[in-house]
């Protein structure tokens, strides 16, 4: 296969439990790129929540961030492309946020992830366990709901987080409520809402459309329900073992798991023609 370029899934994928990239998973970044083959990150994540590893390896020039809100230059986080909330789906949003109980709530703006002070004080009440991760990428806002809707039209993507038990629930309401945007989650905490023209898919296919690339000539990797459909469209799909069943059924190749470097493997595998 005449591989263009090489898109990846940073958490649960790329990363190992500590959130960094294996020195061999670096090595297969980089022997990816002296081979003159373009590798692209692609995550859930606002741009200023990146890990530190992928600013370190040289020759990565561009990432998809926020589930494909934006494409962006690596270095500075300019975006190339970038698509927000519509105006006006706040309002509507916010009458529907009221009916669920507690949650937790994020808004992604310009590149970083904003949340209420009540999560960002205490994040394992919502369910979410990594404290350390929640203190170092989101910035906390007394008035979380004055901030969007003082920026109704530029938010690019928002965030229910789930209370133990009703992640199922929650997704089910979501879908039933909301229609006109893009609704997925990377993991079974994270409801995430963006513009409905968002999603990891759309924004390889923006990116190969930019770059002149086909798309059948491209790999992907995933773990999770968000990388799905960039999986299926991508002209060799990987899941590493701890994927979801989604995932993995969507897969043409499923590997070792993450925190086994599952995505060396994956580049190793395809070098070799499996």
């Amino acid at each position: 296969m005449d591989i263009q370029c090489v898109f990846s899934d940073l958490d649960r994928t790329l990363l190992n439990k500590e959130s960094r990239i294996s020195q061999k998973n670096r090595e297969a970044i980089e022997k990816i790129i002296k081979a003159g083959i373009c590798f692209v990150p692609v995550t859930g994540r606002a741009y200023a929540s990146l890990p530190a590893d992928i600013f370190d390896i040289p020759g990565i020039e561009k990432c998809i961030t926020s589930n494909g809100t934006a494409i962006c230059e690596l270095q500075g986080g300019k975006p190339i492309i970038k698509k927000c909330l519509p105006k006006g789906f706040l309002k509507e949003f916010r009458e529907f946020f009221n009916t669920l109980g507690e949650c937790g709530l994020e808004f992604y703006y310009e590149g970083r992830a904003y949340t209420t002070r009540e999560f960002y004080d205490d994040p394992a009440a919502f369910n979410q366990n990594r404290v350390e991760y929640v203190r170092s990428t989101r910035t906390p806002v007394d008035d979380l709901w004055k901030f969007g809707e003082s920026r109704d039209g530029e938010i690019d993507a928002v965030c229910i987080i789930s209370p133990k038990g009703r992640f199922e629930e929650l997704c089910v309401k979501t879908r039933e409520a909301l229609e006109g945007v893009y609704i997925t989650n990377s993991d079974s905490l994270y409801i995430e809402i963006s513009n409905i023209e968002c999603g990891k898919k759309n924004a390889m296919l923006d990116f190969c459309g930019l770059m002149h690339y086909d798309v059948r000539k491209c790999v992907a990797f995933g773990d999770n329900d968000n990388d799905y459909e960039m999986l299926k469209e991508a002209g060799i799909g990987i899941c590493v073992a701890n994927g979801t069943k989604k995932c993995l059924e969507a897969a043409d190749l499923i590997t070792s798991a993450h925190d086994e470097d599952g995505f060396a493997e994956g580049i190793e595998k395809i070098w070799k023609g499996v």
